[in-house]
């Protein structure tokens, strides 16, 4: 999509206008047999291994992921899929996806309607952790605490957040838990190459957190 010289348009109350653009060099992926609505979709660059990892996840938690060449000329390099210990049997639900910023075929599954998190080592299911409550969002840490980057994940659940290390047994892996207030439930987390972890929902606040003081810096 062309996106060059172009702005973002407002309209009454701030409202962002949708841009009308064209295609201009469309790539078909065609191994992506979802059998329901895709929930979630991951587009990570590997630069250091030439290609693109693009994963998809629908809402009974059955991850697809294919390897696309930054050229675009070869869409089908690799393909793989994985599907949750339970082969995503019940209801269908909100699902989340994220990849390991420095373990790239690590991946994380949230089911919303489940409670639960898979971690797949490419197609391997290697753990599942049980939050208390629905997750809404997953991120694994960009800049972990204590050089442990590659085994953090952050997850929003209710009006918490969670901190998890796939290292650890005890707690089933959870480390810290902030509490919100009750009733304004979190929907989105992410975090920077610096290490804070910046969470909003519905009291439609903005606050960004250091994992290392596990303290409140930034409100807005």
């Amino acid at each position: 999509i062309a996106l060059g010289g172009t702005s973002v348009t407002k309209g009454k109350e701030s409202l962002l206008i949708p841009l009308h653009t064209k295609i201009i060099n469309p790539s078909l992926v065609k191994r992506c047999p979802h059998r329901s609505e895709i929930q979630s979709i991951v587009l990570a660059d590997a630069e250091s291994l030439g290609y693109l990892l693009l994963g998809s996840v629908d809402s009974y938690g059955h991850l697809i992921v294919s390897k696309l060449d930054v050229s675009g000329e070869d869409i089908d390099r690799l393909t793989y899929s994985a599907l949750p210990p339970d082969n995503g049997i019940g209801e269908g639900s909100w699902s989340g996806l994220c990849f390991s910023p420095n373990q790239i075929a690590m991946a994380a599954v949230a089911r919303s309607f489940c409670k639960t998190i898979d971690i797949f080592d490419q197609d391997m299911h290697i753990r599942k952790l049980r939050p208390l409550w629905d997750p809404t969002s997953i991120t694994f840490l960009q800049n972990g605490v204590n050089g442990d980057q590659n085994s953090l994940l952050a997850i929003t659940e209710g009006s918490q957040l969670t901190m998890w290390d796939l290292r650890m047994k005890e707690n089933g892996g959870c480390v810290h838990r902030i509490s919100g207030t009750p009733g304004d439930t979190l929907y989105s987390v992410c975090s920077s190459s610096t290490g804070n972890i910046a969470v909003g929902g519905v009291d439609r606040t903005v606050t960004i957190y250091d994992p290392r003081r596990l303290a409140a810096i930034i409100i807005s």
